[in-house]
């Protein structure tokens, strides 16, 4: 297994026509400035090596035989993405939409809701999440761009969700989300509020929340989670129960992710 999933990344690199040099799973690349790509088999993401990290390191991701496995297609994308090989989009032209003003593009709150959950769902590694303020970006009419924030109590927030279509980048897209975000809320007359968010460690440092004023915070821990045999989805404890209910196999593998880093901003804003 471990075999087939580094000749296949490496397959897919060179139809790519990327140069790179191999030193056992640790993948680095000819043209400056790229990530160091980190292969994590299965057999590997087992064991406490697995979860050795580069704190000090800014650009490493770390793509875990699962995901290559489980969306091929969508990972592959994202991984060219990171490696320079991207549809440029700036966030000017964009058009943000929200449960605010979703009327305003003809569509209801409902329908509006059902079209951000099934692009998450799609391309977000961990999915859709239920929120209370979806939004999107549309481009030539077309979502690139999706996320979520909900409350999480007096005067507090959570950035649950942002992804785009994984061979988009959009320079300014995640400070333009949060500014509509913030404007809406300063509209409802909340004017003294926190948002926090958590960056993925197998894909990002968390510089974008760095860039957009966010101070980080102790993150979370790597979090177990059990690989479906026939799959290769991840399944968090709760759906991992759930399976076993229903499958005749108990060949589920456990897995540990890299755990997440913690970002917080205050605002305070006067009338």
């Amino acid at each position: 297994m471990q075999i087939f999933f580094i000749e296949s990344v490496e397959e897919f690199l060179k139809s790519n026509s990327i140069h790179f040099a191999r030193r056992g799973n640790t993948i680095s690349f000819e043209a400056p400035n790229l990530p160091k790509l980190i292969l994590v088999p299965l057999s590997e993401a087992t064991t406490d090596a697995a979860q050795e990290s580069e704190e000090n390191s800014e650009s490493v991701i770390y793509l875990y035989e699962d995901r290559w496995r489980s969306t091929p297609q969508i990972t592959g994308k994202r991984l060219l993405a990171h490696l320079g090989h991207f549809q440029r989009i700036h966030a000017r032209l964009c058009k943000v939409v929200t449960l605010e003003n979703c009327k305003k593009f003809s569509i209801t709150p409902t329908q509006f809701n059902e079209k951000v959950r099934a692009f998450l769902n799609k391309y977000h590694p961990y999915g859709y999440l239920k929120c209370d303020f979806p939004y999107a970006f549309l481009y030539k009419e077309n979502i690139v761009a999706a996320g979520s924030f909900s409350g999480t109590g007096k005067n507090g927030f959570e950035w649950t969700r942002h992804a785009t279509l994984p061979e988009v980048r959009i320079p300014g897209g995640m400070g333009k989300a949060l500014e509509a975000f913030v404007q809406n809320r300063k509209k409802e007359g909340i004017l003294k509020f926190e948002v926090m968010s958590y960056s993925d460690n197998e894909w990002s440092n968390g510089e974008v929340y760095k860039t957009l004023g966010f101070n980080e915070e102790e993150g979370l821990p790597p979090i177990t989670y059990h690989i479906d045999p026939a799959t290769f989805q991840r399944l968090n404890y709760r759906r991992w129960q759930q399976a076993i209910g229903k499958s005749s196999s108990n060949d589920f593998i456990t897995i540990k992710n890299r755990g997440s880093r913690k970002w917080k901003k205050y605002f305070n804003f006067t009338l």
